[in-house]
């Protein structure tokens, strides 16, 4: 009977050790959620395949929104097929509405909560190579990393304002 007698202790010493997370680091989230988003090409509320591509990145809440402006450009579009819908182009995940080539992802604030990277973004407009940070936000959702908001940094006259989650509320509002 005494053989027995540390089985239980192991196993509790077993049970007491985390389990590793099963999706990548924060930093990994971010920088692989702009490389599917870029080479999804997505314009607009994201079609359903492309949010089922995004959907591993990104908040439940901040599917629900995108979900229900994809909702909101069809609603529009057959209630009113001559006008241009709300959503249905412009990036809605960076500050230039032609939306970025390339970006890197740097650690901003990794103490608080939520988690902020900055994004460097780039892209060729016209001409002339535009760069700028756009500031992402991420929480731990189950066992990954998942990005909660996007704060818009362009500074150049057209540039979006505010951040994805206020754009999205505001498009939505009757």
């Amino acid at each position: 009977m005494r053989s027995l007698l540390p089985l239980p202790l192991l196993l509790a010493a077993a049970c007491a050790v985390p389990a590793r997370p099963a999706g990548p680091p924060a930093d990994e989230a971010v920088q692989q959620f702009y490389t599917t988003y870029i080479t999804a090409r997505v314009s607009g509320a994201p079609s359903e395949a492309q949010l089922a591509q995004l959907a591993p990145y990104l908040s439940d809440s901040l599917q629900a929104l995108l979900k229900a402006a994809a909702a909101r450009r069809d609603a529009d579009q057959a209630a009113h097929p001559d006008e241009k819908p709300r959503f249905v182009e412009g990036d809605l995940f960076s500050s230039l509405f032609e939306g970025p080539a390339s970006v890197t992802v740097q650690a901003a604030d990794t103490l608080a909560s939520p988690r902020t990277y900055i994004a460097w973004l780039s892209a060729q407009a016209d001409t002339t190579p535009l760069g700028w940070s756009d500031t992402v936000r991420v929480e731990r959702q189950g066992d990954r990393w998942v990005i909660t908001d996007i704060a818009y940094g362009g500074t150049w006259d057209f540039a979006q304002r505010g951040s994805l989650v206020a754009s999205l509320t505001a498009g939505l509002a009757p």
